[in-house]
């Protein structure tokens, strides 16, 4: 299948209540406590991205119907793989810049997808997101991805489009998620040509040693060569403005987004998981309140746990409305599922709109009780010991940075 590109082309959730208990009340909790199967917090992560000399600021338009078919989750690996590759070349041509994913925008029946279905397939989805990109939510992106369900055809997977000065819109790319696990090949393909990376010089190498590079037309197995050296020369010719006559990306970085308005963190000392119910609930904190809504977007993230196995998936946008300064975010657990004690998974909040958000914590599942003991019940309960002490690690770091 080739992928032929344009040339120019989170309430507080702490058990128990804030202030005087009578003695029976602490009696009750603390025989509770006993019998709790915790949720252990492994790590927190802070999602910082590095500090280059310019962020490439992309942004993902995804259709509703792949998120259907394969789940945000599996959609979000692919990105994160895409954006990696991609920042292997730049760095294997030693250039600065990076990709950062910003924000990604989860749409039905969108116009590009039904463009990508014609006949001329990607290229036709590339017409058609030149149209969209015009959309003001675009204005501060470097670059936007449409990820779509099909292409109409399959010559044309996968497509990329180069903006003049002019146009006034960002490089645009469209991939079809029929490759499958190849998709992050065909993104990464894509945002090379954005990069003035060519097929010439893949499929010179592939003649020369057999081996597939990111930039070959076809999708196949890489080697460990991932851009060739003439590639390399390509990307550093197209840095420079002054030089190329097309209008390349990296010469030309669009205006960044506004300062965020405040910042949303994840309590998680306020986590509460009740094994009853089935659920882990976080707190959300935005660090002021504002005169506007902003949302963030929560997500799940499979580890050792798994999304559809032991827990289910969850992947949303988070809004405060005005002067809100708290909000919540949970999980539905499978407390019937078979699994080993310290099975793992991950939540975190990121995508802030307006605000910064951005952090992930690693969660261990305790085995079911049904499964060690045969006692039928759940308990509800905060956070173990190690966790808390991991947290408060955590924050004094982050105080000290």
């Amino acid at each position: 299948m080739a992928l032929y590109a344009s040339s120019g082309v989170a309430q507080n959730l702490n058990n128990g209540s804030v202030g005087a208990e009578n003695d029976s009340a602490i009696a009750e909790k603390n025989r509770e406590r006993k019998s709790m199967k915790k949720l252990v917090v492994m790590a927190q992560i802070a999602l910082v991205p590095m500090a280059f000399a310019n962020d490439i600021d992309v942004a993902f338009v995804v259709d509703q119907v792949v998120v259907e078919q394969q789940g945000r989750e599996w959609v979000d690996h692919e990105i994160a793989q895409a954006i990696s590759l991609s920042n292997q070349t730049l760095e294997t041509a030693g250039i600065e810049e990076r990709r950062v994913v910003r924000r990604v925008f989860i749409e039905a029946d969108g116009a590009v997808s039904q463009a990508t279905l014609a006949s001329q397939g990607a290229l036709a989805g590339i017409w058609q997101a030149r149209e969209e990109a015009t959309d003001l939510k675009f204005t501060h992106y470097d670059n936007v991805v449409w990820v779509v369900p099909q292409s109409g055809n399959w010559d044309r997977v996968g497509n990329a489009g180069l903006s003049y000065p002019e146009d006034n819109i960002p490089h645009i790319a469209v991939a079809s998620v029929e490759v499958g696990e190849r998709l992050s090949q065909l993104i990464a393909h894509e945002l090379g040509h954005l990069d003035s990376l060519k097929h010439g010089h893949a499929e010179q190498h592939f003649a020369e040693t057999g081996e597939y590079t990111l930039m070959y037309p076809h999708l196949a197995e890489m080697g460990e060569v991932v851009i060739t050296a003439d590639d390399i020369s390509d990307i550093q010719y197209a840095a420079n403005p002054a030089e190329d006559d097309v209008y390349a990306y990296l010469g030309s970085v669009r205006p960044s987004a506004p300062a965020p308005l405040a910042s949303v963190t994840m309590q998680v000392d306020q986590t509460r998981v009740d094994l009853n119910a089935g659920t882990v609930e976080v707190a959300l904190d935005l660090s002021e309140p504002l005169e506007q809504s902003v949302s963030v977007e929560f997500f799940t993230q499979s580890g050792t746990a798994t999304a559809g196995d032991d827990y289910e998936e969850n992947v949303h946008r988070v809004e405060f409305l005005p002067r809100q300064t708290d909000a919540a975010a949970s999980v539905r657990l499978y407390t019937d599922a078979q699994r080993s004690a310290g099975e793992v998974f991950s939540i975190g909040i990121r995508y802030g709109d307006a605000v910064s958000a951005e952090g992930q914590v690693e969660l261990a599942l305790p085995v079911n009780q049904t499964q060690d003991n045969n006692s039928g019940g759940g308990s509800t309960g905060p956070l173990a010991m190690i966790g808390l002490a991991l947290i408060a690690l955590w924050r004094r770091n982050k105080e000290g940075v």
